[in-house]
């Protein structure tokens, strides 16, 4: 059973650069608490991803149940999106969400498609996925529905190959509703960002993971839908 614990932060005004140690810190406060090991529809498992809607409703998507859990601005359960299944509307591998308008969009890497659904939770319909990366090799991964209703996608890169350091950066593209990469919208590095434990007999085998201290950049949709927005962050290289 996981706890989630919604954060509100307050900074100093303008944010002040990196590289200023003076800076005044920023302050984390609790705002609300969601969870219960005695009341079922307040006990979440692994939150993939959440998301607060323009009714002001708490949306928590966990790919564990297949579902999404809808809290109100209090933290009361309202009710549940989708369910286990391979039918309209339903979920095998949901891993993003978010919000164009009143429609809310979910991507399911299982079914390699995306649903969308109405502020009162009914279906309204799907797009597939599961394109094929420029040049034929790989897949392009959604990320993120944006403004205009093309997807923001990425190019997934094999494990192994970030672990060793033969690919540095993937490209995020813009697909149109067809499928057709219509742009190239930026290429992001991959430094540090897969963690290898090797069988030493085996050395193609072992555990292959995210780096839980990477350094690449955070990507991310733009709120307004209209591109992608790339935080850097570099691992310091000395003590001070």
């Amino acid at each position: 059973m996981w706890l989630l614990l919604l954060l509100v932060l307050w900074g100093c005004g303008n944010a002040a650069p990196s590289s200023d140690l003076d800076a005044e810190p920023w302050n984390v406060q609790p705002e609300l608490r969601i969870g219960s090991v005695d009341a079922p529809d307040y006990s979440l498992t692994y939150v993939e991803d959440l998301e607060v809607g323009p009714d002001g409703r708490i949306y928590v998507l966990q790919s564990q149940e297949q579902l999404i859990r809808v809290f109100d601005g209090t933290g009361k359960f309202v009710g549940t999106i989708g369910r286990r299944g391979a039918g309209p509307g339903e979920f095998v591998s949901p891993y993003r969400m978010g919000w164009r308008g009143d429609t809310l969009w979910v991507i399911d890497g299982g079914q390699n498609r995306i649903s969308f659904f109405g502020p009162d939770g009914a279906f309204l319909g799907s797009l597939g996925t599961g394109w094929p990366a420029p040049g034929g090799f790989g897949m392009i991964f959604p990320w993120a529905v944006m403004a205009d209703g093309s997807v923001l996608g990425f190019h997934a890169v094999d494990a192994i190959a970030r672990a060793d350091g033969l690919v540095k950066s993937t490209p995020y593209f813009r697909i149109d509703r067809e499928g057709r990469v219509t742009d190239t919208l930026a290429w992001v590095s991959l430094r540090n960002s897969s963690l290898a434990i090797r069988d030493p007999e085996r050395p193609w085998a072992g555990l292959f993971a995210p780096q839980p201290f990477g350094d690449s950049p955070l990507v991310e949709a733009a709120p307004d839908g209209s591109g992608l927005v790339l935080v850097e962050r570099w691992a310091a290289e000395a003590a001070d």
